[in-house]
């Protein structure tokens, strides 16, 4: 029994360790210049590709319009074609 709660305060001192190291690491990062740049331009970048991908799809939009556009007057000439065959 003793051995086992060894290995827990063993096991628990090896994960302070650990987190104050991480906790270390994330203090000098997050003083770094070049992190500070990247966390402010971050969210500008994700704007910035749904707007391109907005764009994209604008643009597939309105190429289906103009497809669906000139399939239907064609269409619509063909009936009035065989509406005036059918007539005469």
């Amino acid at each position: 029994m003793q051995r086992r709660l060894a290995k827990k305060r063993l096991y628990r001192h090896e994960a302070v360790g650990i987190i104050q190291h991480n906790l270390l690491a994330y203090n000098t990062l997050r003083s770094n210049p070049w992190w500070q740049l990247y966390i402010k331009m971050k969210p500008l970048l994700s704007v910035s590709r749904v707007a391109e991908q907005e764009k994209a799809k604008k643009a597939a939009i309105a190429a289906m319009e103009a497809k669906i556009a000139t399939e239907v007057s064609h269409l619509l000439t063909e009936l009035i074609i065989e509406k005036t065959r059918s007539r005469a």
